[in-house]
C-alpha cells in the first residue's frame, strides 16, 4: 500500500471519529435541554429550594460558625482589595 492510501485511511478514521464525538455531544446537549425545560424538573428544583428556604429561616448559627465565616469574608476582602 502506498502512503496516499495509508493517508486516506487515516483521514477517514478521524473524521469519522470527529462526527461520532459531534454527534454524542449534540445528542446529549438535546437532552439535557430537554430535562432542563421540563415541568418536572421545574418542579422539583422549586420543591428543593423552598425546603431549604425553610431550613435557612430556622438556622440559628453558634458563635463559633459566625467568627468563621467573619474570617473567611475577611480573607476574601483582602484578596480583592484594590491598591
Amino acid at each position: 500500500m502506498t502512503y496516499k492510501k495509508i493517508f486516506f485511511k487515516y483521514i477517514i478514521i478521524f473524521l469519522l471519529v470527529v462526527f461520532v464525538i459531534n454527534t454524542i455531544f449534540f445528542i446529549g446537549q438535546q437532552s439535557v435541554r430537554k430535562i432542563l425545560e421540563s415541568d418536572r424538573f421545574f418542579s422539583f428544583m422549586m420543591r428543593n429550594v423552598m425546603l431549604n428556604i425553610d431550613k435557612l429561616s430556622t438556622y440559628e448559627p453558634t458563635t463559633e460558625e459566625k467568627n468563621k465565616f467573619i474570617k473567611n469574608l475577611e480573607k476574601i476582602k483582602k484578596q480583592w482589595a484594590l491598591d
